[in-house]
């Protein structure tokens, strides 16, 4: 399996084969590079530049894209209403042709009443699946950053079934978000600007009028024990002084997600943030016994 993960400019490498205590990293490595999805030579360029250790056991492959590359939205649904038909009532009368014609749109009911919208630009996706394939590689999943972290989260730490939880992404620029996690069910995803105490919320996808999780969100940046049962933390910045201040205030339900601890990466016990981004390879690891 070979595993990418794309954060800002930075692309993160995982190459590793099944056995019998796990996956077996064969070999792994950052790699900084231009960011340009319409480059039909960015993959072959990547992947090239990563040179995998054996193709013939790393033949399947997952990518997880930085967010924004991509478009995310909700939109309120009458459950009395089937959903393909308020899908085509919702590109209809909400979306123009342009967008139509231009983004690949994939949807995902939350509950009843709830659905979110990933919005993807069809070069992009092409460009990154035909070069999949040219290059002798099968796309086994295409996903999102913080949502392929969540697999890392469900593999690694929900064995005790823990059900309700936040997964907590510190970002450059004062940018942090939250995955929402209520009885094993997405619910929400936020994205804020934290600085100087204030909070600015920028994107709030998910489930409407969710104002006791926006109260947990502010809680917990002040540095207070949210109500949730767990918060799981990792970042994809390269300063550290926000998430060590974080940590040295002990919340009782914090968890620091470190990937090394099960991946075998040598000199994980050196520094416990340089792995950290590797979180986003999570989507890697569905349906292996870690």
């Amino acid at each position: 399996m070979l595993s990418i993960a794309q954060s800002s400019n930075y692309f993160h490498f995982v190459e590793w084969s099944p056995s019998e205590s796990g996956p077996k990293v064969l070999k792994f490595k950052k790699i900084k590079h231009n960011v340009d999805y319409f480059n039909k030579n960015l993959l072959n360029d990547l992947i090239s530049d990563f040179n995998p250790v054996s193709k013939e056991e790393s033949n399947s492959l997952t990518y997880s894209i930085d967010s924004n590359y991509v478009g995310l939205s909700s939109f309120a649904v009458d459950p009395k209403i089937n959903l393909s038909e308020y899908i085509s009532w919702y590109e209809k009368n909400m979306l123009n042709n342009y967008f139509l014609d231009t983004f690949d749109l994939f949807y995902y009911p939350i509950n009843d009443t709830n659905v979110m919208v990933i919005s993807i630009n069809k070069k992009i996706k092409n460009n990154l699946v035909k070069s999949s394939i040219d290059l002798g590689y099968k796309m086994m999943n295409f996903t999102v950053d913080i949502f392929s972290a969540n697999q890392m989260v469900t593999q690694m730490y929900c064995e005790n079934k823990i059900q309700n939880y936040l997964l907590w992404k510190i970002d450059k620029n004062n940018h942090h978000y939250f995955l929402y996690i209520k009885n094993n069910k997405f619910q929400n995803l936020i994205k804020v600007r934290y600085s100087n105490k204030i909070v600015d919320y920028l994107v709030n996808v998910g489930v409407n009028e969710n104002e006791k999780i926006l109260r947990n969100i502010e809680s917990v940046l002040k540095g207070e024990n949210g109500s949730t049962d767990k918060i799981f933390l990792y970042q994809t910045k390269i300063d550290t002084k926000d998430i060590s201040n974080i940590l040295n205030k002990n919340l009782d339900n914090l968890v620091l997600m470190d990937p090394s601890s099960f991946i075998s990466m040598k000199g994980a016990n050196k520094n416990k943030f340089k792995f950290l981004a590797y979180n986003e390879n999570g989507i890697s690891l569905r349906g292996v016994d870690v």
